[in-house]
């Protein structure tokens, strides 16, 4: 809100799918911007070839191929606000023309003349930029250029206290697209997903929702049809710890049972007599066991 008041430049860090756009966005409408444009450009995704261009515009025949005049988001965003996602992506030399715009106030456009533009200049970046600059990646005049206001977005497992409204949220606006009934979920479908890590953070939960409302048959989504979607997911990749993390008591304890009983199975060579001779437990609730836990040889 405090950002929203002033012109000032925002820095807003974050790991990717966290929201930093909204961020951005949400800084724009309640500014004195809010009737002008908001332009968002992906510094990552632009080609280093391209991005002058991209940002700056270019004349007609500036260029082979350039048959029209192109205006860049710079001229797009006038009056209104640009944000330069994934700024820690950007090349010393296209860094070096930014911070020019930044401090004239005026852009070249590519084989064109300069012209003067009012946008105010919002940034996004899921690196650290002080590592960066140590490394010699990111100029330091630049950095101190961008980050007069500094946001820092958590990670979605750091604040899983918005996990049950953003699910409240976004079963609302899949049940709308796709047309399907309104879906319920019970307190333990809820347990499931606040436990789980979400190293894709709001983005990755995103993609999940739409697929429990695509997939899950009825009104009710319960644990288990979150457990099997989530099953698919890759959490190993997180290492042992946030595995952990992605399961409830219920889930942890049925995994210990299945090792153990398997490690048992095992060593009486798949004997299920004497492995429940081992185990201490009858023969038949053994097998019960087995069909439950879902042990296969």
């Amino acid at each position: 809100h405090k950002a929203a008041m002033t012109d000032s430049k925002v820095l807003i860090e974050g790991e990717n799918g966290t929201g930093k756009e909204l961020v951005a966005r949400a800084i724009h409408h309640n500014s004195q911007r809010a009737g002008q444009p908001f332009v968002a450009l992906n510094c990552a995704a632009i080609p280093e070839t391209l991005i002058e261009s991209e940002l700056f515009g270019y004349q007609r025949g500036a260029f082979t191929g350039a048959v029209i005049d192109k205006p860049g988001r710079f001229l797009a965003a006038e009056g209104g606000t640009l944000l330069l996602d994934e700024v820690g992506d950007m090349s010393l030399l296209t860094q070096a023309k930014v911070l020019r715009v930044l401090e004239e106030g005026v852009i070249e456009v590519v084989g064109g003349e300069p012209i003067p533009v009012d946008v105010r200049v919002i940034t996004a970046t899921n690196k650290n930029l002080q590592k960066e600059m140590e490394k010699n990646r990111f100029r330091d005049d630049l950095y101190f250029r961008l980050n007069v206001l500094n946001i820092k977005v958590p990670s979605l497992r750091d604040r899983r206290e918005d996990i049950p409204l953003l699910v409240e949220h976004f079963i609302d606006c899949f049940c709308e697209e796709h047309g399907v009934v309104q879906k319920r979920l019970t307190p333990e479908a809820i347990e499931q997903i606040v436990a789980y890590p979400w190293p894709g953070n709001v983005r990755e939960l995103k993609n999940f929702i739409e697929k429990l409302v695509v997939l899950v048959e009825g009104v009710d989504v319960q644990a288990e049809d979150v457990t099997s979607i989530l099953k698919h997911y890759p959490t190993l990749r997180l290492g042992p710890s946030a595995k952990k993390m992605a399961l409830t008591f219920k889930e942890a304890k049925a995994a210990f049972e299945r090792e153990f009983i398997r490690e048992k199975l095992i060593v009486s060579d798949w004997n299920v007599t004497e492995a429940a001779k081992i185990l201490e437990m009858p023969r038949t609730y053994l097998h019960k066991k087995i069909n439950k836990l879902g042990i296969e040889k």
